[in-house]
């Protein structure tokens, strides 16, 4: 920042001349200027602001900013230290606890809330705090603590929700990944000055973080997958694939054939996509009539 702002700051004058003049006098002006340094100038601002010790204006700012957070995370400390529970609840299976806070100046009468729910503690075992949420923001009164506590447990059961089927996906997706990334790729041996590649130099096997573009164009041509992107005038990088009915069916076949944990729960989980698989949709309908006409079938391009 400037040195004119911070004469601006601290003087709650105009950086004017006519200011600098009534508060340095006019020989050391004249003095600056002999030696041409300007108002216009940088260094002309520095010499004032040294003249009368003026501050660094932004690093007082952050000075002060610093000693009232630090003052602020004392009082919640405090204040914390000495909270008193004035009322239990439950909601949607959490314990919830209200608490109040003693007066402060700095903060006001308060008022908190914390819940707990031991289902969530065991069955996520591992998963830090899933079991738990705390207000962050301190409100004037018990009803409002309660509603906004509320507001989080009606949130964490979305995320909790989520984690659940992330986990149990990890399951079944973890036998998957580790083929995928065993059979597509390659020994990595540490660099050697033999340059010889054996058990002693041998550091895993490596892949690529990704899909072989190779291996989507031969399911897009068995009609397993598309690939829109790929279609049109505007080609894009493949970024994602869209799974047809035909591959859904393939697919569910072998989850339903494949030993693996998790696979049954995931096709009951899906097992609307049987009614979707085999009902014929009119563009089911528009894409057989332009096959059998021997037009042929192009998908508009996302």
């Amino acid at each position: 920042m400037s040195k004119k702002y911070d004469f601006r700051e601290f003087t709650k004058l105009p950086a004017t001349k006519a200011n600098v003049i009534n508060l340095c006098g006019k020989d050391f002006i004249d003095k600056l200027t002999a030696q041409k340094i300007f108002a216009k100038d940088e260094l002309f601002w520095e010499e004032i602001c040294k003249k009368l010790n003026i501050p660094d204006m932004k690093k007082q700012r952050e000075q002060e900013e610093q000693e009232r957070l630090e003052n602020q995370e004392k009082e919640r400390k405090r204040l914390l230290t000495n909270k008193k529970l004035i009322d239990k609840k439950e909601d949607k299976g959490w314990e919830v606890l209200i608490f109040e806070l003693p007066d402060s100046e700095m903060f006001g009468k308060k008022y908190f809330a914390e819940a707990y729910k031991e289902e969530y503690k065991n069955l996520l075992d591992g998963y830090k705090n899933e079991g738990e949420i705390q207000l962050n923001n301190w409100v004037s009164s018990p009803s409002e603590a309660f509603s906004g506590i509320s507001s989080c447990i009606y949130e964490k059961e979305k995320q909790v929700e989520r984690l659940l089927l992330s986990i149990e996906n990890y399951k079944l997706l973890k036998p998957i990944y580790l083929m995928f990334l065993y059979l597509s790729g390659w020994d990595e041996h540490f660099d050697s000055l033999t340059k010889e590649k054996n058990k002693e130099n041998f550091t895993g096997v490596e892949s690529w973080i990704g899909l072989d573009y190779g291996f989507l164009d031969f399911l897009e041509e068995e009609g397993l997958i598309q690939q829109p992107q790929k279609r049109g005038k505007n080609y894009k990088k493949v970024t994602y694939a869209c799974m047809t009915k035909k591959g859904m069916k393939e697919v569910r076949e072998i989850l339903g054939s494949i030993n693996l944990e998790g696979a049954d729960r995931s096709l009951k989980n899906r097992e609307y996509h049987e009614e979707y698989i085999n009902h014929k949709s009119q563009r089911d309908l528009w894409r057989e009539e332009k096959a059998s006409s021997g037009i042929e079938n192009e998908e508009e391009s996302d």
